[in-house]
C-alpha cells in the first residue's frame, strides 16, 4: 500500500508534465508517456485491485485493437501500421493512468484544469507578446517581415499549432471555474481572452471550432439565469465578430483566404457596370481546393479497400499512386499529404468499415450519452457540459483536422477520451 501511495505521487508528477511536453516536443512526449505507463505498471503489480477496476475498458480496447491487428496484417505498409498501433497502445494506458489519479485523488481533477489554465494562460501571454512585439519572450520569431500578416507559433517554434494547443485543451482548463464559488464573470473574462488569442494565431479550424464549441457551453450552462446567459451569448459572439471585422490581418486569413481556397468568394461577384451577379458555374466549392483533393483520394482509397482500407498510416503513400489523378478536383496535383485532414477519413480510407463503423458508433454513443448526462444534472451540469464541448470540438466531423494516429495530434483524442470515461463511471457512481 505504501508503495502503491508513493507510486501515485510520482504518477501525478509525470502527467502534470505532459501539457509541457508537448509543447517541448515528440520525442520529449514519447519519454514522459512511457515513463507514465511503466509507473502504472508498477501500482498495477504492486495492487492488482487497481487493474480490475477497468476490466470493462480493457475488454472494450482489446476489441478495437484485434481490429486493428487484422488491419496491420493486410495494411499495405505493415512496418508504418505496426508502429503506429504501438502509439494506440501508449496513448491507451496514458488514458488509463489519467483515470486512474483522477479516481484514486479527489483533488486531481482540481489541480490538473489549475494546472491547464495556467498553461494557457502562459501560452497565449506569450502568444500575445510575440503579437505586438515581434518575437516572443523566448525569443522564437513566426516568420520575417511583417509580423502582423504572419500566423504566430507562441513557444512552439516552428510548428504553427498554438491555436489548435490552446482550443484542445480549453474546456478541460474550465473546469478549474467549477470548483470555484466565484461569479460567472470571472470565467467569462477568462474564456474571451483565450478565445481571442486563438483568432490572432489564425489558425482556421480551431477559430472555428472554439468559437462554436464556446457558444455551445454558454447557450447551456446552469451557471447563469437566461436573461444574463442571453447577454453573455450575445457579447462573445458581438467580441468574435468584431475582432475578425476589424482586423484586415485576421479577416483576410480566416474569412478571405478561406472563401478563396474553396471558391466562393467568386461565385458572387458583381459587373462594375452593370452590378449584375456573375455566372460562377464553373466553380465548384470544396472539391477543386487542396482540401477537396485530400477528401476526393481518401474516398477513392476507401472504395478501393471498403473492408480493411489501405493500412493505418498508408494515405501518404497510396496518394500518390497513379489511378488517384483521375480524382474529380482541379487540384489533384496536390492531393498528397501525411493524411487526408480529416479524421473520419482517415479511419475510413485506412482501416475501413471493419474499424470505421464500431469507431462512429462508439462516438455517437457518447454524443447522446453527454447530452443527457448534461441535462440529467440540472444545475450541477457545468462538469459534464465541459467534457461535451471538449469532444465536440475534436470529433465534430465536418472539419479538418491533424491525424489520430500521429503521436502531437493524436494524444488530445485520447486525452478527451479519458474525462468522457470518467464522467460516464462518475454518473454511473
Amino acid at each position: 500500500l505504501v508503495s502503491s501511495l508513493k507510486l501515485l505521487d510520482f504518477l501525478k508528477i509525470s502527467l502534470y508534465f505532459i501539457p509541457i511536453s508537448l509543447i517541448l516536443g515528440n520525442a520529449v512526449v514519447n519519454i514522459n508517456s512511457f515513463i507514465a505507463i511503466v509507473i502504472l505498471g508498477l501500482i498495477f503489480f504492486f495492487n492488482s485491485n487497481s487493474f480490475d477496476n477497468y476490466k470493462k475498458i480493457f475488454s472494450i480496447f482489446l476489441l478495437f485493437f484485434f481490429i486493428i491487428i487484422l488491419n496491420i496484417l493486410f495494411s499495405e505498409d505493415i512496418k508504418h501500421s505496426l508502429i503506429s498501433s504501438l502509439g494506440i497502445v501508449r496513448y491507451f494506458f496514458l488514458m488509463i493512468a489519467i483515470l486512474y489519479c483522477l479516481e484514486k485523488d479527489e483533488k486531481f481533477l482540481f489541480n490538473y484544469s489549475r494546472l491547464l489554465m495556467l498553461i494557457l494562460l502562459f501560452v497565449a501571454g506569450d502568444t500575445l507578446f510575440q503579437y505586438f512585439y515581434g518575437k516572443d519572450i523566448f525569443g522564437i520569431e513566426p516568420t520575417a517581415g511583417n509580423f502582423h500578416g504572419q500566423r504566430l507559433n507562441g513557444p512552439f517554434g516552428d510548428e504553427y499549432v498554438v491555436g489548435a494547443y490552446i482550443a484542445k485543451f480549453f474546456f478541460i482548463s474550465l473546469i478549474f471555474f467549477t470548483f470555484l464559488n466565484k461569479n460567472f464573470l470571472y470565467l467569462f473574462l477568462y474564456l474571451i481572452f483565450i478565445c481571442s488569442i486563438t483568432l490572432l494565431t489564425k489558425e482556421r479550424m480551431a477559430s472555428l471550432m472554439i468559437i462554436f464549441s464556446t457558444g455551445i457551453f454558454l447557450f447551456l450552462s446552469s451557471k447563469v439565469k437566461v436573461k444574463i446567459k442571453i447577454l453573455y451569448v450575445s457579447i462573445f459572439f458581438i467580441f468574435c465578430s468584431f475582432l475578425i471585422v476589424n482586423n484586415e490581418s485576421i479577416k483576410n486569413h480566416l474569412i478571405l483566404r478561406s472563401l478563396d481556397q474553396l471558391g466562393l468568394n467568386n461565385i458572387f461577384t458583381a459587373d462594375k457596370d452593370k452590378k449584375k451577379i456573375k455566372n460562377s458555374a464553373n466553380i465548384r466549392l470544396i472539391y477543386d481546393s487542396q482540401w477537396g483533393a485530400h477528401f476526393l483520394t481518401s474516398y477513392n482509397i476507401f472504395i478501393d479497400n471498403p473492408i480493411m482500407g489501405s493500412g493505418i498510416k498508408t494515405f501518404r503513400f497510396k496518394c500518390s499512386d497513379e489511378k488517384y489523378e483521375k480524382i474529380d478536383s482541379k487540384s489533384y496535383e496536390i492531393r498528397c499529404n501525411t493524411h487526408p485532414h480529416n479524421i473520419y477519413l482517415e479511419i475510413i480510407s485506412e482501416t475501413g468499415l471493419l474499424l470505421f463503423l464500431p469507431f462512429v458508433l462508439l462516438n455517437l454513443f457518447i454524443f447522446f450519452k453527454l447530452i443527457i448526462n448534461t441535462l440529467n444534472y440540472g444545475k450541477d451540469n457545468n462538469l459534464s457540459l465541459l467534457i461535451f464541448c471538449g469532444f465536440v470540438l475534436l470529433f465534430f466531423p465536418i472539419q479538418t483536422t491533424g491525424s489520430f494516429f500521429s503521436t502531437w495530434n493524436g494524444f488530445y483524442y485520447w486525452f478527451i477520451y479519458t474525462f468522457v470515461a470518467f464522467e460516464f463511471r462518475r454518473s454511473k457512481n
